[in-house]
C-alpha cells in the first residue's frame, strides 16, 4: 500500500485562495443584493409618505363625517395595496438575492468534495 500523498505548498494555497475567492463572491453578491432589497424598501417608504401626505391634505378638506370616513378607508386600502405589492417585490428579491449569493459557495463545496472522494479513491 502507497502512503498518501501530501499536498504542496502551491495546491493548499490554491485550495484556500479558491475557498476565499467563493466567499468574496458570496459577500459582493450579497452586498448587491441588500442594495438592491434596501431601494425598494425605500421606495415603498416614499410612496407611502406620499399617499399619508395627501391624504392628509385630503382630510383637511372635509366638511363632513362620511368624507372623512371615505377619505380614510381610500387611503388605507391604497397603503394596504402598496404593502403587498411591495412585500411580494420584496419576498421575491430577498430570494434572488439569496440564491445568487450561495452560488460560489455550492460551487466551491461540491469541488471540494469531489476532491475528497477523489483523494479517497487514490
Amino acid at each position: 500500500m502507497m502512503p498518501a500523498k501530501f499536498p504542496t505548498f502551491p495546491e493548499v494555497n490554491a485550495y484556500w485562495q479558491a475557498n476565499a475567492d467563493a466567499l468574496l463572491g458570496f459577500n459582493a453578491t450579497l452586498c448587491k443584493g441588500m442594495e438592491d432589497m434596501t431601494r425598494v424598501a425605500v421606495d415603498m417608504y416614499q410612496q407611502t409618505l406620499e399617499q399619508t401626505v395627501a391624504a392628509s391634505k385630503a382630510m383637511m378638506e372635509v366638511r363632513t363625517l362620511p368624507q372623512m370616513l371615505d377619505v380614510q378607508s381610500d387611503y388605507a386600502r391604497n397603503v394596504y395595496d402598496l404593502a403587498l405589492a411591495d412585500s411580494a417585490k420584496l419576498s421575491e428579491l430577498s430570494m434572488k438575492v439569496a440564491n445568487e449569493a450561495v452560488a460560489p459557495l455550492n460551487a466551491r463545496a461540491k469541488k471540494a468534495w469531489k476532491s475528497v472522494q477523489d483523494t479517497v479513491a487514490a
